[in-house]
């Protein structure tokens, strides 16, 4: 059925953004994670790689970062390949950030804008099973471009 053909009742029931209903995401895939309420902030970390997850009932913000920087003098190379990316790829956004104490660090950024209409359990199971897999694969392609190597290996 065509979309303008649809009536509201099969319309999906939606519900505001919060850090509850990321929470029980995570729950629902068996992955580790912490809840922070007071923060309306959710945070994990796997393979390397630091997540947070934010919401404010109206907007989510998906970041996902490498826990181990590079070198200072790689920066270059690093806002070099960002740049690039950001020009073509949709989403995530590429933010290298040049640390005096620690090297270059890089994070992976999205976010979800809804208002006041929230969104399903569907579209949001959408959204973070997108943005993790597309996070997991920018910063694969980042540490390949940089030669960093996975600390498992």
């Amino acid at each position: 059925m065509a979309w303008f053909n649809k009536n509201e009742s099969s319309a999906p029931q939606t519900a505001p953004l919060t850090a509850q209903r990321v929470s029980q995401w995570f729950e629902s895939k068996g992955l580790d994670h912490q809840l922070i309420e007071e923060q309306e902030t959710v945070i994990t970390g796997f393979d390397g790689v630091f997540v947070k997850v934010s919401c404010d009932h109206q907007r989510l913000s998906f970041q996902a970062a490498l826990l181990e920087p590079a070198p200072a003098e790689r920066y270059a190379a690093a806002l070099s390949w960002s740049n690039h990316w950001n020009c073509v790829a949709v989403a995530p956004t590429a933010i290298p950030t040049l640390n005096p104490d620690k090297g270059v660090e890089i994070e992976m950024g999205s976010a979800l804008v809804l208002g006041d209409a929230g969104c399903s359990d569907e579209q949001l199971d959408l959204f973070l099973s997108t943005y993790s897999t597309l996070s997991v694969q920018a910063l694969d392609e980042y540490k390949q471009a940089m030669g960093i190597e996975d600390a498992a290996q």
